[in-house]
């Protein structure tokens, strides 16, 4: 857990982490797993999560090396609570906000 050890260093320094927990840019309309790493991190540390959403994914493929002009849509969400929550529970409620997040992000198809 020398991982956490060091997150948690770098938390109480006042930086921010960013982790995207499906590892990398997903197709629109695909679902992909959500690692638990950074609920452990959040549950051990009790900072809250910040979740973010985005449709990169519409312009950057995940397999592709082509990169298409086009407006990257974000959403910060208000930050979650995480003391007295298991990894899993702050997992779950971070997928949610921004599967649900997404789905109400403009569709655009690549290089448009």
């Amino acid at each position: 857990m020398q991982i956490v050890k060091e997150g948690i260093n770098r938390l109480d320094a006042g930086l921010s982490i960013i982790i995207f927990p499906e590892g990398t840019r997903v197709a629109p309309g695909e679902k992909k797993r959500y690692g638990i790493g950074g609920s452990i991190l959040a549950e051990k540390s009790g900072y809250p999560v910040v979740p973010i959403a985005h449709n990169a994914g519409q312009f950057w493929a995940r397999r592709g090396i082509n990169k298409y002009p086009g407006v990257i849509d974000v959403r910060i969400g208000s930050a979650i609570k995480t003391q007295g929550k298991s990894a899993t529970e702050i997992n779950s409620e971070v997928e949610e906000w921004i599967e649900s997040t997404i789905d109400l992000l403009p569709q655009r198809t690549s290089g448009q």
